[in-house]
């Protein structure tokens, strides 16, 4: 079983790949994030830490956690398909900051869907 849960993903076409997209509250990404802004905490909780530091964290995070795949699925002209890695994803997610935020909004969205649904499924 994968860390994040493989049940839990979803997959969205976006920029002619097919993402797959776990939720953004997983165990992995939590303790992943947790790590990696440790020794950020206090610029964390006081908000000085600089929007460029914060959005790394995340996307370095996020690969592997949240962006846990992805495959070509219609070819631009001139792009070369990139084969998916958590080194290449967390790159992608620094580089792309309209994509990073785009999939984590996904996972965000599928993550309040699963709990909307929990809560439904409770009720009755």
């Amino acid at each position: 079983m994968k860390l994040y849960e493989s049940k839990d993903t979803v997959f969205e076409t976006i920029k002619g790949y097919k993402f797959e997209i776990a939720r953004s509250d997983n165990h992995a990404f939590r303790n992943k994030f947790k790590h990696l802004s440790k020794k950020y905490k206090r610029a964390l909780d006081n908000g000085s830490l600089s929007t460029e530091k914060e959005d790394a964290i995340v996307s370095k995070a996020a690969a592997g956690t949240v962006l846990v795949g992805w495959e070509m699925v219609s070819s631009v002209k001139g792009q070369k398909e990139v084969p998916y890695s958590t080194a290449e994803a967390e790159k992608t997610l620094i580089e792309d900051e309209v994509l990073r935020d785009e999939i984590m909004s996904i996972a965000r969205a599928h993550e309040s869907f699963l709990f909307e649904e929990e809560e439904e499924t409770k009720k009755k």
